[in-house]
């Protein structure tokens, strides 16, 4: 059986065994993943539901329960969710799965990632069910859509440069799990992280927080008066997080997950 060996070496080997497989589980969606892509947490299932709850406060801001579609909703209503630091798409993912009739956009640095993200986003909405295999979709500015009125697009970004114009003071939620890992603590990863995903999605300058303030700052030019941006990083980076995003005019929540080490910040401009 020379591919299950095969397969069985690469695993010895410390290769993630998401990323020999082709997929992971993340909130009961399979998504697609290939080699040298970052491959999502389970702990970003916290910011998943955060992104989920926040998107259908913005389509139901009564709270009366009402079941929006993508009929209901018109194009200047529906909410744009961007997921930076994509990875796979896992929080755009589940945004797709459970809301219909929302603007959904996917970025990351890594190309290959972005059209990983697309394609797992796109088969969300098409099947409102768990991502199967299925056809590429190029990133950069690919849009799919169905019956839902939900749409994806992809997109190459530096942070969140590159994305386009149009979107500048209009995206509801920013969704991002930048890279927080404090170099310093490189000797505490595992072999399988280090060696097998990019070390650009793992690192984030000696505190963690070098991407998370350069989100914090240049999200201003994305979002919409009301928009929020939530950022997943580490419980002991949550001060230093959130005294930044305050000299930059913004307040903070913040949601602990239930190991009590991950959290959710979660931004706004002040009133």
């Amino acid at each position: 059986m020379p591919k299950l060996d095969e397969l069985v070496a690469r695993r010895v080997a410390g290769e993630p065994l998401e990323q020999i497989v082709g997929w992971v589980d993340v909130a009961g969606l399979r998504l697609s993943v290939r080699p040298g892509v970052f491959v999502p947490r389970q702990r970003t299932a916290l910011l998943a539901a955060h992104a989920v709850a926040v998107t259908r406060r913005m389509l139901d801001p009564q709270g009366n329960g009402a079941r929006t579609t993508a009929c209901s909703n018109s194009d200047a209503d529906r909410p744009v969710v961007l997921e930076a630091f994509s990875g796979v798409g896992p929080v755009a993912s589940v945004v797709a799965s459970l809301v219909p009739g929302v603007e959904i956009h996917v970025g990351d640095a890594q190309a290959e990632a972005v059209r990983c993200a697309v394609e797992n986003v796109e088969r969300c909405i098409q099947s409102g069910d768990s991502a199967h295999a299925g056809e590429s979709t190029q990133a950069g500015g690919s849009e799919q859509a169905n019956e839902s009125g939900t749409t994806v697009s992809g997109h190459v970004l530096d942070c969140l440069h590159g994305l386009p114009h149009t979107l500048r003071h209009s995206v509801s939620v920013i969704a991002a799990v930048p890279p927080y890992v404090p170099e310093t603590a490189a000797d505490f990863l595992p072999h399988e992280a280090l060696d097998f995903e990019p070390s650009s999605a793992l690192f984030g300058g000696s505190d963690g927080l070098d991407l998370i303030r350069r989100l914090i700052t240049e999200s201003l030019d994305w979002l919409a008066p009301d928009g929020l941006l939530l950022i997943e990083l580490g419980r002991g980076q949550v001060a230093g997080a959130a005294g930044f995003a305050a000299e930059q005019g913004l307040e903070a929540r913040s949601h602990l997950g239930e190991g009590d080490q991950t959290v959710v910040l979660e931004l706004r401009r002040r009133n």
